[in-house]
């Protein structure tokens, strides 16, 4: 049988942005530590922000077939990584935390280990392409914070990218 695919004929190698180039959970991560941090600042080294992520992780796994909703297993595992700190686990904190942890995704996007080596010695021999289905203005941010942009010529960032 003939190979359909050979590496001599492959042209362009088409990468999506999350989950494959973007380590959502190490952005995750940080921005839950940096977040919890900014919340608790008047209480200088009072939270282990890397335990309660690790705590929050650790619930999230126990509830990953409860059914709950997104939000009601968000608010129990943000509560048991907190309880050993004096704040109070409630929707106005909830609300304000995770809004915190989204802003400070947009600005601190961690790629997966190995991954710029990986798409720097792929680049000198294919086209590399970004598709993906967020938004165009966080793909650029995202693009640009990550070191990306020389990978990732523009024409080719946003390939069947229709919003």
């Amino acid at each position: 049988m003939k190979a359909i695919f050979t590496q001599d004929k492959k042209k362009m190698i088409f990468f999506d942005m999350n989950r494959t180039l973007l380590d959502e959970r190490a952005t995750f991560n940080e921005c839950f530590a940096r977040a919890l941090e900014d919340f608790a600042g008047r209480w200088e080294g009072a939270i282990d922000a890397g335990l309660a992520t690790e705590t929050y992780w650790t619930e999230w796994r126990k509830t990953a077939d409860s059914g709950m909703p997104v939000k009601a297993r968000r608010m129990q595992c943000l509560a048991r990584a907190l309880k050993p700190y004096p704040i109070a686990v409630n929707d106005s904190f909830y609300t304000q935390l995770f809004s915190r942890i989204d802003e400070l995704k947009t600005s601190h996007p961690r790629l997966f280990p190995e991954t710029m080596r990986t798409l720097e010695t792929l680049f000198p021999h294919y086209g590399l392409a970004i598709i993906s289905n967020s938004g165009r203005k966080y793909l650029e941010n995202q693009i640009s914070r990550l070191g990306l942009a020389g990978l990732f010529p523009k024409e080719r960032q946003f390939a069947g990218f229709s919003k």
